[in-house]
């Protein structure tokens, strides 16, 4: 494990350039997030321009009788929500195409270590893998978002019946409500981080495999079952994370110089930790010697990856 995560930073030098992307994806979604969030602040406060002196009231309306504050300033409310739901498509578009790029790159890289990182080859693996990393991601998230539900109705449902039941004393109500709540937080996380997992070897494998929706869960499926060590592999990314992270909060003091340092290294954690998962899934299923061939469509810009037992394509 720690020999893929050191394959996983030497990825991420040898492609500093990603590094660099993944900062100006960062500033232009914070530029999109002003022109698509700011402006619209900007009309609300025009708008209300006549209600500022009676802000302390507004805000009384709105904890306390929400629906009327809505009611009443319902297409500055639409404005809003029209506004923030187009900067969320706008920020998941350009993450999106950047993550694309960025493990098309790496999955090649990885596999071919003469590989010279160029531009042209970024944005051509960008536009091979954009629509199959969307419908996996909506697909996979879709299933999320049943499992959710289907956990919160069960829950509901059990916790209902433990309350409706006769236990004779609080002490043990309260006995069996803790255990309700503790099984429901436990299985929760576990449950939460599984899929997690589950969906970023899920990208991973679509990208190097070059696989759609179906075959790209199936063969996740498989390869997380005859390799569990990935789950801790995936929470000792985590660990550095987390350490990498309270650097940063050490330096809260300077706050101009914390911000542009916390956008460098979570740009830079971001590239590593794809590069540590990349690194890890093809010394997992391709331990034999590897080649690397170029498009059939002779554009040498972009190499397939070969399959796995180092068979080229």
């Amino acid at each position: 494990m720690w020999e893929s995560i050191k394959e996983g930073f030497r990825l991420t030098h040898r492609n500093w350039q990603l590094v660099v992307i993944h900062i100006i994806t960062a500033i232009i979604n914070f530029v999109g997030m002003i022109i698509f969030i700011g402006t619209p602040l900007i009309i609300g406060i025009a708008y209300l321009g006549f209600d500022i002196a009676h802000m302390r009231d507004l805000l009384t309306e709105l904890l306390n009788t929400p629906a009327d504050f809505v009611a009443r300033y319902i297409g500055l409310v639409l404005f809003f929500i029209i506004a923030a739901l187009f900067y969320l498509v706008f920020a998941s578009i350009i993450y999106l195409y950047t993550l694309s790029g960025t493990l098309g790159v790496l999955g090649v890289s990885s596999i071919d270590h003469t590989y010279t990182f160029r531009l042209s080859s970024f944005f051509a693996e960008a536009k091979r893998h954009f629509g199959r990393i969307f419908w996996l991601l909506s697909f996979l998230l879709l299933v999320f978002t049943g499992l959710i539900i289907v956990f919160a109705v069960f829950g509901g449902i059990a916790t209902a019946a433990i309350q409706g039941m006769d236990t004779g004393t609080p002490s043990v109500q309260m006995f069996f409500n803790s255990f309700i709540s503790l099984f429901v937080i436990v299985f929760g996380s576990i449950l939460l981080y599984a899929f997690l997992v589950f969906m970023l070897y899920s990208l991973v494998i679509s990208v190097v495999e070059g696989r759609g929706v179906t075959d790209s869960i199936r063969l996740t499926y498989e390869f997380l079952r005859d390799n569990t060590r990935t789950f801790l592999y995936y929470l000792i990314i985590l660990g550095i994370g987390f350490v990498v992270n309270l650097v940063i909060l050490s330096l809260s003091a300077f706050p101009v110089l914390a911000s542009l340092i916390n956008m460098f290294l979570q740009s830079y954690l971001s590239v590593a930790l794809w590069g540590c998962l990349i690194a890890f899934y093809i010394k997992s299923t391709r331990p034999g010697p590897m080649t690397v061939t170029p498009d059939s469509a002779g554009d040498d810009s972009s190499p397939h990856i070969p399959p796995p037992g180092g068979v080229s394509l």
